[in-house]
């Protein structure tokens, strides 16, 4: 994505229902990781403007990644301990340095996505976590997803065969948005049928549908937190510990 782009989902991110419910997930899965000592060492890859740091930065010391040289300008430097511009295929770390890594709606974007899960694979300690997130269910790919430079959207089969191929292997793999997966499924469908123009679903909504739609995901991190897997869902949510 371009500065635009990241500057349109940052100003989005501090309001809009999804990102709020994404956030408020990676608390809820964060929380449950058990911590050997207070400050575990974090790396957030594909962080892009830096919304989600805050929130990462109460579980440890966190370096944050991001690709982009005009984006990285506006990541929070009092959140993060370091702020790398990197090119998460060729990661500038040593092996076995982090104990959490999060890679959140990253890996759609790339040709190369097994590389950056061996690269994320070699930095990770051994018995460290890692938490991934991509968009779901290949046949929704569409205008939305080309506004996002999306490459793909994922199944179960074809994200479990990314970790096998990458030498990992997902503890927890689960749908995210599930209640309102059909509605928006369907009109997104209708818009391929109708050919509409090329842009993302992510617009301003009335408050009180903000709200509602923010309180509907945030149930859906609660039955997630208390270990449902949800059956189908825009997303895909991997919890993994490496072995």
């Amino acid at each position: 994505m371009d500065i635009e782009d990241h500057k349109l989902l940052g100003n989005f991110g501090k309001s809009y229902w999804w990102f709020l419910g994404k956030r408020n997930l990676i608390d809820c899965l964060l929380s449950e990781i058990p911590r050997k000592r207070k400050r575990l060492k974090i790396l957030d890859i594909g962080c892009g403007t830096g919304e989600d740091l805050p929130l990462i930065s109460k579980y440890g010391d966190v370096f944050a990644l991001e690709y982009s040289k005009e984006v990285i300008k506006y990541i929070p430097k009092e959140k993060v301990v370091g702020i790398v511009r990197g090119d998460a295929r060729f990661l500038s770390f040593k092996e076995n340095v982090f104990d959490i890594i999060i890679i959140l709606d990253v890996l759609e974007h790339v040709k190369e996505d097994v590389k950056i899960m061996k690269e994320v694979s070699r930095v990770l300690k051994l018995d460290g976590i890692l938490l991934i997130s991509v968009p779901a269910v290949p046949f929704l790919f569409g205008n939305h997803d080309r506004a996002l430079h999306h490459l793909r959207r994922y199944s179960k089969k074809s994200l479990n065969k990314i970790l096998k191929d990458s030498g990992l292997k997902a503890e927890r793999i689960t749908y995210w948005n599930f209640f309102l997966f059909f509605p928006i499924a369907f009109v997104r469908i209708l818009n391929k049928i109708k050919n509409v123009e090329k842009k993302s679903d992510i617009k301003n909504l009335p408050k009180a549908f903000n709200w509602f739609f923010l309180l509907i995901l945030n149930l859906e991190n609660k039955l997630i937190k208390f270990g449902i897997n949800l059956p189908i869902g825009l997303s895909l949510v991997v919890i993994l510990k490496k072995r």
